[in-house]
């Protein structure tokens, strides 16, 4: 007996499958939804003393190392630059800002000087 042609079902797309067979007859590009944006870094700062971890300057330089946007929470309070210098990290002399921040003021009910 001769062997005879056989003919074999389709096989289903998915999804993508068909997304990307529309694309391809239309001409259109099938592209990724973008990724949703992350939440700014939030530091805060607990203590008006200049430099210590929770210091202004401390919130600043670690927000402008992030690389990304960040948030300093400032609560209520007067904060004295004391360490004194020239540099364009924030380390010393005045604060900079490298990155996209916002700084906010909040409300503290408990602060160390």
């Amino acid at each position: 007996m001769a062997p005879t042609a056989r003919s074999f079902p389709a096989r289903v797309p998915t999804r993508l499958g068909v997304a990307a067979a529309v694309a391809a007859a239309t001409g259109l590009a099938v592209a990724a939804a973008p990724p949703a944006a992350a939440a700014p870094a939030v530091f805060a700062v607990t203590t008006t003393a200049d430099g210590p971890a929770g210091s202004l300057r401390a919130a600043v330089v670690a927000a402008s190392a992030s690389g990304a946007a960040a948030v300093v929470q400032v609560p209520a309070g007067a904060y004295t630059l004391s360490l004194c210098g020239a540099d364009d990290t924030g380390a010393a002399g005045d604060l900079d800002l490298s990155t996209a921040a916002s700084v906010t003021p909040c409300a503290a009910s408990a602060r160390s000087s």
